[in-house]
């Protein structure tokens, strides 16, 4: 059995990941307010992938610390959690009620309805940290840097780039833009180096409706989340979406009204 391993990592911003798994799992990151996220919100930018497999392999908390700094940002700082004891029965039960309510929510979607969803964060946010002391009453996710606790904070989204109609075309310039994608979970790309990421049901139906039609037309679960799995395929360099080929792409975070008025604008409309 492997040993359970928490890792705080803490931006340049205050902004708080956990990397961490229990002796039972894979690791996994939580942010501070609960919710799971990429191994980007930890700092891990240049290949999440690696640094999995590399964690996958370890069996002390000292080298899991090594490689998560081997593979993490200079403005990110990185600390070892101590791991509570697992015959602490308050985080014991925690834990399997939270496993049970994943359980359910899987099984009769409709029971999201009547959960508070901000109680359940805390209490992944709780087992990510092995205590109540470090977090926030009320955490944004990412959390913001502007001290205004009533904007909004910014977003992940996925931008494609270079399309054309084509996929053997030859462009001479940057060809045309594509869609802004999310608000998204993460973004990492697997080792097959296809694009994967997870959004909420809401944000499939818009940029996915055939994807979503065919999942609830079989009956899939993932179809009502909270979170829906999905991928670009990269064939010969290039992501086909709608029937545009596009060459390139990009993540970044952005302020969702931002996002909304950019999109609006390039829609023609107001």
């Amino acid at each position: 059995m492997k040993p359970a391993i928490r890792i705080k990592a803490t931006d340049q911003h205050g902004n708080i990941a956990y990397i961490h798994r229990d002796s039972d799992r894979s690791f996994r990151c939580t942010l501070a307010s609960g919710l799971p996220a990429s191994f980007f919100y930890a700092g891990i930018l240049p290949d999440e992938m690696a640094c999995r497999f590399a964690l996958d392999s370890c069996t002390t908390s000292k080298q899991a610390l090594a490689i998560v700094q081997s593979h993490g940002s200079a403005t990110h700082i990185y600390e070892m959690l101590g791991v509570p004891d697992a015959s602490i029965e308050p985080l014991t039960a925690l834990r399997a009620l939270e496993a049970e309510v994943q359980r359910l929510k899987a099984l009769l979607p409709q029971v999201s309805e009547h959960l508070d969803d901000h109680v359940i964060d805390m209490a992944r946010a709780t087992l990510a940290q092995g205590s109540g002391n470090d977090i926030p009453a009320r955490a944004t996710v990412p959390a913001s840097s502007d001290p205004d606790q009533d904007s909004e904070p910014p977003q992940l989204y996925l931008r494609l780039y270079h399309g054309r109609r084509d996929p053997a075309e030859q462009l001479e310039d940057w060809g045309s833009e594509g869609p802004i994608i999310g608000p998204l979970a993460f973004v990492q790309t697997t080792y097959m180096c296809d694009v994967k990421f997870a959004a909420a049901p809401e944000v499939m139906d818009r940029f996915f409706p055939t994807v979503m039609a065919g999942w609830r037309e079989r009956g899939l679960s993932n179809a009502d989340g909270p979170l829906c799995d999905w991928q670009f395929s990269v064939t010969s360099d290039l992501i086909d979406y709608d029937g545009v080929y596009y060459g390139d792409w990009t993540v970044f975070l952005a302020n969702p009204t931002d996002i909304e008025r950019e999109r609006t604008i390039s829609q023609g409309v107001g």
